[in-house]
């Protein structure tokens, strides 16, 4: 009697295959080509990393789950250097962003993405923006608009950019909305003095000015080299991206908490630690409030 047995699909292993072993990517079976070969794309792009966002851009990727423009925020007051910050738990508005390393600056708005009482959803988020008297939202997909707003990542407006620019006495940059006083370049006699960007322009050799709101460099003498340039600038508009991932953390103080509120709460929903009345038993309240006052020493705060 002859044994039958299963069958099961495998890919054909093609050369974009070798592809992505290099970037740590294996096809699924029955993905087509173009879809790996965008998944191989996005790891350039949205790369892995230990970051919160890192760990989200790879997340996401292994499991084939869709990165989607959920909204852009705008800012009216253009005349300062504005910012968008969220981190994993809140996101910052800022009508003046001074220092990114510290994260200082002229707070409007902080909205919390996991507050204690409820979870707010995209939408939610979106008309708090919107309450504000220079910020604006606005909705780029309307499926997700009932997602968690905890699902939401992109880490600043804050951005640095790098171009490499032929000698030529005017040339325009990638990006606009430059920070002043953030740009950096390699060394050359063109650039030595920076000057007030007039409609007359640098008048001398050596002489320099930069139009920071569209991004364009004015040299009175052509560069002798390639320039190599490096900058920061402000993201206008600012895009927030929705993925359906969310990680928390034991030390992260929210996440502790609602890890014991939900011990907690079991306790009255089993018959054997709870009285007739449905009181809990003081011991194990007691110990579960134990358990969250000594969760940060062991877990770390």
């Amino acid at each position: 009697m002859s044994t039958q047995y299963p069958t099961t699909k495998q890919n054909r292993w093609l050369l974009i295959d070798e592809l992505g072993a290099f970037v740590g990517l294996r096809r699924e079976t029955g993905e087509q080509v173009k879809d790996f070969r965008d998944k191989i794309r996005d790891t350039f792009v949205h790369r892995a990393g230990a970051s919160y966002d890192g760990l989200i851009n790879s997340i996401g990727r292994e499991l084939g789950l869709e990165r989607k423009l959920a909204f852009t925020i705008t800012c009216s007051n253009k005349s300062y250097r504005w910012g968008v910050i969220k981190n994993a738990s809140k996101l910052i508005l800022f009508s003046r962003l001074e220092n990114i390393s510290t994260v200082t600056g002229s707070i409007e708005k902080t909205i919390d993405l996991q507050p204690y009482d409820a979870f707010p959803t995209i939408q939610d988020i979106i008309d708090d923006i919107n309450t504000t008297d220079y910020f604006t939202a606005t909705v780029q997909d309307t499926s997700i608009l009932s997602e968690p707003a905890m699902y939401l990542i992109n880490g600043t407006s804050y951005k640095i950019g790098r171009d490499q620019i032929q000698p030529t006495k005017v040339f325009k940059l990638s990006y606009q909305n430059l920070h002043p006083n953030s740009l950096y370049f390699s060394r050359n006699s063109a650039f030595i003095t920076e000057v007030a960007n007039t409609v007359f322009g640098p008048q001398s050799t050596g002489e320099y000015s930069v139009d920071y709101k569209k991004g364009i460099v004015y040299t009175y003498t052509y560069p002798t080299t390639e320039i190599q340039f490096t900058y920061s600038y402000t993201e206008d508009p600012f895009y927030m991206y929705h993925v359906p991932v969310s990680i928390t953390s034991l030390i992260d103080p929210l996440c502790g908490d609602l890890l014991f509120q939900q011990m907690e709460e079991l306790v009255y929903t089993n018959d054997n630690d709870s009285t007739s009345s449905f009181v809990p038993r003081p011991e194990l309240i007691d110990l579960i409030h134990e358990l969250k006052r000594v969760s940060n020493i062991y877990w770390g705060a």
